[in-house]
């Protein structure tokens, strides 16, 4: 036999059996038979043709969330969606971890506004690996009335208390954790009321720029103030 093709099949086994043996959480997460609407009992655009460019669909977790009950204690992070670090291709689709939106994946939901079907691998490689939360976080899912952060008026959030992150573990335990609109328990962070409507009120978050602008301000509105009182 080819000695080369020898060493190329070698090679190729090799790293087939290490793309079996990585480390990864499966998360399934989707509308199931609901529709999600804005504040107007519209339902959130789906966007053009294709995935990813939607109304913005985050997965994500509130720091605080380590308890049933808690479930948006604490600082957001988005794992998934506008503002997430991780920057892998969602399986399946054309769209990075960064881009979930409303409608996607086309495959399963035809690009329908409202709705969305995803699977993502978390803990595969570094751009699936951001901010991911510690073992017990209760995760939820985050929308928006806009495609993009800065286009946002509202948003909300939902969780259930059996949507509990786990850590990534090698094959065959790697865990699965499946989150759908049609589970029982879900819980609102605007209240039972605003089911599948974002209602609460957002504001775009600061550039970098605007931040330092206003951190500069403040400093010297307090310099100010510390040469007032100490002429007085």
């Amino acid at each position: 036999m080819n000695k080369n093709l020898v060493l190329t099949s070698v090679c190729l086994l090799a790293a087939t059996s290490f793309a079996f043996a990585q480390s990864n959480t499966t998360v399934n997460m989707d509308s199931g038979s609901f529709t999600l609407m804005n504040q107007s009992n519209t339902a959130l655009t789906a966007g053009a043709v294709g995935d990813g460019n939607g109304a913005v669909l985050q997965l994500g977790y509130y720091t605080g969330a380590t308890s049933a009950g808690n479930n948006f204690l604490g600082t957001w992070v988005p794992l998934t969606g506008a503002g997430s670090l991780n920057t892998d291709l969602v399986p399946l689709s054309t769209e990075t971890y960064n881009q979930t939106s409303i409608g996607d994946r086309n495959i399963d939901t035809g690009n329908t506004a409202g709705t969305f079907s995803l699977q993502l691998l978390f803990g595969t490689d570094a751009g699936s690996s951001h901010n991911l939360p510690t073992a017990g976080t209760i995760l939820s899912i985050r929308f928006y009335n806009g495609t993009t952060l800065g286009g946002s008026t509202f948003y909300n959030t939902v969780s259930d208390n059996l949507w509990v992150w786990q850590t990534p573990a090698a094959p065959p335990a790697n865990p699965v954790i499946s989150m759908s609109l049609d589970n029982q328990g879900l819980l609102w962070e605007g209240g039972i009321n605003s089911a599948f409507h974002t209602t609460l009120p957002f504001a775009a978050v600061p550039e970098p720029s605007t931040y330092a602008s206003a951190l500069l301000g403040l400093g010297g509105l307090g310099l100010a103030m510390l040469r007032r009182r100490f002429r007085k």
